[in-house]
């Protein structure tokens, strides 16, 4: 599980910084929210789930409705639009006083309904996680 976020979070990386700049702790951060909400477009709700900051410390039975939640949830909103068609990053700001980059992302929904939500990252062990 943490070798895919790592390998898709290395992906973008390797991606942004073959452009030649150096990204932005708002980039990587938006970079990685977007690849989370990816993992959730897809279904994916275990890597989705690892993307949670303090997620890997939790006891199972927590971590096992987690996963039932969200797929109550998926379930709900493919009733609702259809499935998750896109999900593409639109914005990031920083916030220095909490320590937080809050990644602005559109998802796209089936009935082309969009919504923007934002995404308060935070990085821990240099690795960008949802808070």
């Amino acid at each position: 599980m943490r070798k895919t976020i790592g390998t898709l979070v290395a992906t973008l990386l390797l991606i942004v910084l073959s452009c030649g700049n150096n990204p932005t702790k708002e980039q990587l951060a938006a970079m990685a929210a977007q690849g989370y909400y990816q993992h959730l477009q897809q279904g994916d709700i275990d890597n989705y789930l690892a993307g949670v900051a303090g997620y890997d410390s939790l006891p199972e039975g927590y971590k096992s409705e987690l996963k039932v939640n969200m797929k109550m949830f998926l379930a709900r909103q493919k009733a609702e639009h259809g499935d998750i068609t896109a999900v593409e990053t639109s914005n990031a700001k920083a916030d220095s006083t909490l320590n937080v980059v809050y990644a602005l992302l559109n998802i796209q929904f089936a009935d082309s309904t969009r919504e923007e939500i934002s995404v308060p990252m935070v990085e821990r062990q240099g690795r960008w996680v949802m808070k």
